[in-house]
């Protein structure tokens, strides 16, 4: 025991490296050696050898409480909620695990698990913030934004200027919408915790939703001074030196902050990411392969390093390299769908087809495998390909109901466009992580505002998804149909504005349910006689480049006020626009409640 009693004792003095070398002097490392080791390593940033060393402690005890809360923890924070949930669904769980737990219910939207639990836990004192905070969470999930704007204003009653509740209510002024009012009172808890990096960040954000560029570029480096591993203050920063075209500042807070500090491999892999996405490739090589020295065996490098080798195209190496990730994150569904990918492109069907299996058993609501899984049963001329797709059930072409102010929807249609029309800001450069092209997206959940006519729309909306799911088959096997309980809720709305030449590229929306654009105004010359096809919806066809293997499997013209509603793993992109008359659209990502 004198070793373990060394190794903590520096441990407690925040000398990591030297409790860990305190630790291997030890012939054979107990549970108790194991769980220090882990809590050295994670706070190394050494995360995933944490994970492996927690792993490998529970193999040996099963019902270690300890281990399984840490590596609960850890998967939680990258979020893989489902492995978080599945670590602690047979634990004794303690208040601290049951919060977690809950936490982890809510996020995946087991709904009614959660609630059940929230019912019936037992609340200590000291955690009773953590627990009305969760019952607002849980409210948000279920798409129950009034009621939980009524709890918090209830709670702040009762538990006056509580700092949480607010940073939580300003929170959800910024989700519907009602951004200077979220602003305001981000500002006046910045007068309480000035230090604090995250209100900063939200004051950052809120400045760059209402356009005031400069504000937010302040207020954004404000952020990294006080924080300078702060990642999404680098990503948000970044992406406001794209949008504003300030090229020479481009990753220049990551340059900066890999100076002058010790190096984080989630800021390394997050300038990486950035790197990849201009196409400064060489720049990304350079940086992985320091990032894979500096943190050895951390898989996510070698990911990386997969994704650069395959951009260089040396397919080679990076099936190598895939398949390494792979193996030592076996769920990671990320790595196995692009060790998927790359089986896919050798046409090894069996082999992508067995990976994403084995993905979907860690996470079988992601969309982004099915969609996968149907391209390759199509390869395969499997027919279960048609048992996903179903085109003649799952997507459908309806007409939106008009709202009882108008007499005809043409005029309601008419007033929503100069709505969203004032909405989209002009941008001279597209942003990085959209996929539209030559056009505009607006931000945040245009739905969850209160102005009248998008009250309307979500009444029109609801008539259409309600009937919709009311038509869909019974099948407790299928992705769509056994979700369906006939409730649901927004889960993401925008609206897009395509200019002459605008499309979307094919793709498909991993972390949905169903999809479904509203076309609100469209350009004249879209009919069904155009040969050029100009603005039409093509579904089938992937993002994959597979060459003479692509398929179009169906083709809509969309006429004002349509919605066409399908499943959002299915392969969608759009034809460029022709005309000058812009197309507006408002697409709308929905989800299951119950």
């Amino acid at each position: 025991m004198k070793h373990y009693q060394i190794a903590f004792a520096l441990y407690q003095k925040g000398q990591f490296s030297q409790s860990l070398n305190a630790l291997e002097k030890a012939a054979e490392l107990s549970s108790q050696d194991l769980l220090l080791k882990a809590a050295n390593l994670i706070c190394l940033n050494q995360c995933a050898d944490a994970e492996r060393v927690l792993q490998a402690l529970l193999r040996i005890e099963p019902a270690n409480l300890g281990a399984q809360f840490e590596l609960a923890k850890l998967q939680f924070k990258r979020q893989s909620f489902c492995e978080c949930i599945a670590t602690l669904a047979n634990s004794k769980r303690n208040e601290a695990a049951n919060l977690l737990y809950i936490d982890a219910l809510i996020r995946t939207l087991r709904l009614r698990e959660a609630k059940s639990l929230l019912l019936q836990s037992k609340r200590s004192a000291e955690q009773a913030i953590h627990w009305h905070l969760l019952d607002v969470d849980y409210e948000l999930a279920s798409g129950h934004y009034l009621e939980a704007s009524e709890l918090l204003h209830q709670l702040l009653n009762q538990h006056h200027n509580n700092f949480h509740l607010q940073y939580k209510l300003a929170c959800l002024y910024r989700d519907v919408g009602e951004t200077e009012k979220a602003k305001a009172l981000f500002i006046d808890l910045q007068k309480q915790q000035p230090k604090l990096p995250e209100l900063s960040y939200v004051v950052g954000c809120c400045a760059y939703e209402l356009g005031d560029y400069r504000s937010a570029q302040q207020a954004l480096l404000h952020t990294l001074s006080l924080a300078p591993n702060y990642i999404p203050a680098h990503e948000s920063l970044n992406k406001l030196y794209w949008h504003t075209e300030q090229e020479q500042h481009y990753m220049s807070s990551y340059k900066q902050t890999l100076h002058h500090y010790d190096w984080h491999p989630d800021l390394v892999l997050s300038a990486i990411e950035q790197l990849i996405r201009i196409g400064h490739i060489d720049e990304a090589q350079q940086l992985c392969a320091q990032g894979l020295v500096k943190f050895n065996g951390d898989p996510r490098f070698v990911h990386a390093q997969a994704l650069i080798l395959d951009k260089q195209g040396n397919a080679e190496q990076a099936y190598s390299l895939f398949r390494e990730a792979a193996n030592l994150c076996p769920s990671a569904t990320r790595y196995q769908i692009d060790l998927a990918n790359c089986e896919l492109e050798l046409s090894h069907y069996h082999a992508a087809e067995t990976l994403i299996k084995q993905a979907l058993d860690y996470a079988p609501d992601n969309q982004e495998l099915w969609a996968y899984l149907s391209t390759i049963w199509r390869l395969k001329g499997d027919e279960r390909w048609q048992w996903l797709c179903d085109y003649e059930h799952t997507v459908k072409v309806k007409s939106l109901p008009t709202p009882a102010r108008f007499s005809q929807l043409s005029d309601f249609l008419s007033e929503l466009s100069a709505l969203l029309t004032a909405k989209h800001r002009k941008v001279t450069k597209q942003p990085l992580d959209q996929s539209v092209e030559l056009g505009t997206q607006t931000s945040g959940n245009l739905l969850f505002s209160n102005h009248v006519l998008i009250k309307e729309y979500k009444w029109a909306l609801h008539l259409a998804i309600t009937e919709y799911l009311a038509s869909l088959p019974t099948d407790r096997s299928h992705p769509l149909y056994r979700r369906n309980y006939g409730q649901f809720k927004v889960n993401g709305s925008w609206s897009v504005q395509l200019g002459q030449g605008g499309y979307h590229r094919n793709h498909i929306h991993p972390s949905g349910w169903i999809s479904a654009p509203a076309y609100i105004q469209v350009p004249k010359s879209m009919h069904e006689n155009d040969p050029t096809r100009s603005g039409w919806l093509r579904l089938g066809e992937t993002c994959l480049d597979l060459g003479e293997r692509e398929q179009i499997d169906k083709l809509i013209c969309p006429q004002p006020g349509q919605i066409i509603i399908f499943p959002s793993y299915l392969w969608h992109g759009t034809y460029p626009i022709t005309s000058e008359q812009p197309r507006i659209t408002l697409p709308t990502d929905i989800m299951p409640t119950a």
